[in-house]
């Protein structure tokens, strides 16, 4: 199921081309950050550009921090054969996940893929400091201190705010947390009642079960698979969590629990 989402920050690229300080300009397709380096890549002629947004922090009807603004990093991708009327997709990957531009792909160059790093990301606005060195840290003092810092630099409203995004008017493609700024089909949690991950499992299930069937219809694939597939694969990922063989031991010791591993192999395939 595609998962869609709203906000108003890609939104501001339109209104921002004339403004001489934010202007698109060439650059890799893959962006680099400090010392980084990266191959020269591109796929089927499209360009890359990007542009630094210095966007409002906050919105009518969000909060009333008027003064403070924060630099987000977009990147576009114009389309190399654009279609009759232009399209474009304004994308925000989740993750930890794919870059956003391994997407660029699945346009086939009809249309223009707009991307951006998210606020605290990457080449955007970043909090190292007036949160530093602990980000994945789970201390409360420590955490409680970053939110009071944040408030002190940006205003109060800062921690909030995303309750409103979903009335903007513009849609954007949405992945994982992407779909997290505003209404979403399918995402990382539903409003209410609050469950996290409410569908995601089910629907991946949904079309694996469908994929059984249709080789449990197939005289060969049955009769490879015992005629029943997913009973079959099921049985498979209880013989490997066992870890009583060398095959099991091998993904044990590379990934994990090889369920788990394999589990998200096969629904990546599917």
């Amino acid at each position: 199921m595609h998962a869609w989402a709203l906000t108003p920050v890609l939104a501001l690229a339109a209104s921002m081309l004339a403004t001489p300080t934010n202007e698109w300009y060439n650059c890799p397709w893959f962006s680099t950050v400090g010392n980084e380096t990266m191959p020269e890549f591109t796929y089927q002629n499209t360009s890359a550009q990007s542009m630094y947004l210095d966007v409002p922090l906050c919105y009518d009807n969000v909060c009333s921090t008027k003064d403070k603004t924060l630099s987000v990093f977009v990147k576009r991708y114009p389309a190399a054969e654009p279609s009759t009327p232009p399209k474009s997709v304004k994308y925000l990957q989740g993750g930890p996940g794919y870059a956003s531009n391994s997407r660029t792909s699945t346009t086939a160059g009809f249309m223009s893929l707009y991307t951006m790093d998210h606020r605290g990301t990457r080449r955007s606005t970043r909090l190292e400091a007036l949160c530093p060195n602990q980000t994945y840290t789970t201390n409360t003092a420590w955490f409680t201190g970053c939110i009071g810092r944040i408030k002190d630099t940006y205003g109060p409203d800062a921690p909030k705010g995303f309750s409103q995004l979903a009335k903007d008017d513009v849609y954007v493609y949405g992945a994982s947390y992407g779909t997290y700024l505003g209404y979403i089909l399918d995402g990382v949690m539903s409003e209410s009642p609050v469950s996290y991950f409410p569908h995601r499992d089910r629907n991946a299930a949904d079309v694996e079960t469908t994929c059984y069937c249709i080789c449990d219809r197939d005289p060969a694939c049955s009769y490879k698979l015992n005629r029943n597939v997913k009973q079959f694969t099921l049985n498979v990922f209880k013989k490997l969590d066992a870890n009583d063989t060398v095959c099991a031991q091998t993904i044990f010791a590379a990934q994990g629990t090889p369920s788990t591993f394999l589990g998200a192999v096969f629904t990546k395939y599917i």
